[in-house]
């Protein structure tokens, strides 16, 4: 078995309490969306975009790589 197997295995079983889901259902999204915002505020060139504003080079770069680790994983 792959370590990454391995690992989603463990967090599957550790995960069946429907508290624990419930609260790793709001908190997962959260943290992502905080660690986010302060990658958002290191100092960098913005890309101007239509209804969100200025979006930092440094945030879409974080959302390639995060996007691209998910979908080498799956």
């Amino acid at each position: 078995m792959r370590k990454i197997d391995l690992l989603f295995a463990e967090y599957g079983e550790s995960h069946q309490n429907p508290t624990n889901k419930f609260i790793h259902w709001i908190c997962v999204p959260l943290i992502f969306w905080f660690i986010l915002g302060f990658i958002s505020l290191i100092p960098s060139a913005h890309v101007a975009v239509l209804y969100y504003g200025l979006i930092s080079v440094v945030s879409i770069a974080a959302i390639a790589v995060v996007s691209l680790y998910y979908l080498k994983l799956s």
